[in-house]
């Protein structure tokens, strides 16, 4: 047996970084040097460990067919990037591909807070992975913030958005996954942007295989500073059912017309959920914030505060009991 040569304290470049993660044992912690750090592609790499650098600054990362590792108290930044050929919306500059068993904690995601609408990029993209998890990160100033598409056991837990143009969490084509404890505040800064921006999005179009075995339990939402988006929206463009859906223990203040909204679907359960529609008007009138459904075999609506329960097309084998409508508040009170 060959032994490995003990780790250097700090790796100064990605290819340092590579041979460190080659050189890895059982487990082991690798620092990034302070500065900026570029082009941080890894290929087919994988190791027990944990990378760190409180001073180092990760402005774009490509993970494709790795495994193993956790970035832990790291800054992400897309500040300065130039938007490509897509725009810069649909610019992922932190990328996870065929990978499994990768963690994100502590992460300060950011772009520029001088940015416009045209110029902020987006952060995340989860593709074709297994086991990922995000938490204890803040995401700000950006367009969306982390998407997801064809992933299994999904963890996005105690997560803080604010300040973004559009969605937080939005994917499709996902299963077996997680959403819980995160935070949406004070998004969608921009009035002349007619999107439809969400905190936790699902949708169908463009997709084969049925989201199924989903929990999106403790989230919150507060308009803050921001303009009202939709809370937990999954909506269905091509009539393919979600199955095995949990919805509960959630709060918002002034969230979209749909604070909870679900089309199409079997087995749900919306339960101890509690949306409060904010008094200030927007455009002139007041969003009332609701739960929607349409559509669902095997719907049980328990135990909610709401601004309004109701039906965009007939429901299946329904349990609905204990809900309570609720006016509207000045503040939050949460």
């Amino acid at each position: 047996m060959i032994a490995l040569s003990p780790l250097p304290a700090v790796v100064a470049d990605v290819p340092a970084l590579i041979a460190a993660l080659k050189a890895c044992g059982a487990s082991c912690l690798i620092t990034l040097a302070p500065g900026d750090w570029r082009n941080v592609n890894l290929d087919h790499v994988g190791a027990h460990a944990t990378i760190v650098g409180p001073k180092a600054v990760i402005h774009d990362l490509s993970l494709n067919y790795v495994w193993g590792l956790t970035f832990s108290g790291l800054e992400f930044s897309t500040a300065g990037a130039t938007p490509g050929g897509y725009g810069a919306m649909n610019d992922n500059w932190f990328k996870v591909i065929h990978s499994t068993n990768i963690t994100f904690d502590g992460l300060n995601v950011h772009g520029d807070p001088k940015g416009t609408l045209a110029t902020t990029s987006s952060a995340f993209l989860i593709r074709y992975s297994e086991n990922v998890t995000v938490r204890n990160s803040e995401f700000s100033y950006l367009h969306h913030a982390i998407g997801y598409m064809t992933d299994t056991h999904l963890l996005l837990q105690r997560n803080t958005f604010h300040n973004l143009y559009d969605d937080a969490m939005r994917g499709a084509e996902i299963s077996w996954s997680k959403f819980d404890g995160n935070t949406c505040h004070s998004n969608h800064p921009d009035k002349t942007d007619t999107d439809h921006p969400d905190c936790i999005q699902m949708w169908t179009v463009g997709t084969k295989t049925s989201t199924h075995d989903i929990s999106i339990t403790n989230n919150r939402y507060d308009r803050g500073t921001g303009n009202s988006t939709q809370f937990v929206f999954f909506g269905n463009e091509i009539g393919l059912p979600y199955y095995n859906i949990e919805i509960s223990g959630n709060s918002s203040y002034g969230s979209g017309w749909n604070g909870i909204y679900i089309i199409t679907a079997n087995n749900v359960k919306i339960f101890n959920n509690t949306l409060i529609t904010s008094c200030k008007p927007e455009n002139g009138q007041i969003t009332i914030s609701r739960i929607s459904t349409g559509a669902v075999d095997g719907l049980s609506i328990t135990d909610n505060v709401a601004g309004g329960i109701g039906e965009r097309a007939p429901n299946t084998h329904k349990t609905q009991y204990n809900n309570r409508e609720a006016g509207c508040m000045d503040h939050s009170p949460f």
